[in-house]
């Protein structure tokens, strides 16, 4: 039988996806995300009830659904809102967590989308960044949110371990040369690691192809997909690198 609440939902996502005008997320998620996954109500719910078009600038705001990825910083372009879908196959591994009470560290967490996400799954997020005008950004775009605790941090590839273990450390922002060895020792037993992988450290791309990786404390590493994305430089480079050298 199915669920009054549920059949609801998906009347509601079809209505907006065939008159999309009334409603642009509904219409990304029909053409972006459902072509290529079943999402759960619930993601969907929180992806149609979170406005996509705060967190990304000004200057990219009327095309807030399109499929690209956005810099979040006018002239640096180290941080990036990634494409829709590349974000949901990214969260698509928290989705199994039955347990509310898990820990979420939320490393170069930007203006704060991914964040407004997972709250809406009940998790509570650490979240941390090492830019000063993207972390005052994301504060004051989730500042409705409880369960979210703001760190400020200069090396990223530290992670928080004042704070662990984590049962997920998701780094968002863009793609990594190598996950961080930290990172491994701020898991709880079960936990693991949601993060892009740059394909090869020899591209000079600037948006170079991607795997979306998840690994666990052991260090195995399990492959979800594929994608474009641009390199999260604040991961990429050593503390002492200087593009200007």
């Amino acid at each position: 039988m199915v669920n009054p609440s549920r059949k609801l939902l998906r009347f509601i996502l079809s209505f907006y996806s065939e008159n999309f005008t009334g409603n642009p997320l509904a219409h990304m998620i029909q053409t972006q995300l459902s072509p290529h996954m079943v999402l759960p109500d619930f993601f969907i719910q929180a992806l149609l009830s979170t406005p996509r078009q705060k967190f990304i600038p000004p200057l990219y705001r009327g095309h807030y659904t399109a499929d690209r990825n956005f810099p979040l910083e006018q002239h640096a372009n180290k941080r990036f809102l990634l494409t829709p879908l590349t974000l949901t196959r990214l969260l698509f591994p928290l989705f199994s967590f039955k347990d509310q009470s898990k820990k979420i560290l939320l490393l170069a967490g930007g203006s704060g989308y991914s964040a407004a996400l997972i709250h809406q799954l009940g998790f509570t997020i650490f979240f941390v960044e090492n830019q000063d005008s993207l972390l005052t950004l994301a504060q004051q775009n989730l500042a409705a949110f409880d369960n979210i605790s703001f760190y400020k941090k200069e090396d990223l590839k530290e992670g928080l371990p004042e704070e662990g273990p984590f049962d997920c450390i998701l780094v968002d922002g863009g793609a990594l040369c190598e996950i961080p060895p930290l990172y491994v020792q701020q898991l709880s037993k079960e936990g693991f690691i949601l993060a892009l992988l740059k394909g090869s450290s020899l591209s000079q791309d600037k948006v170079p192809l991607c795997q979306g990786i998840k690994q666990n404390i052991q260090g195995d590493k399990e492959i979800l997909f594929d994608a474009f994305a641009p390199v999260n430089l604040d991961l990429s480079l050593s503390p002492t690198f200087s593009l200007d050298a």
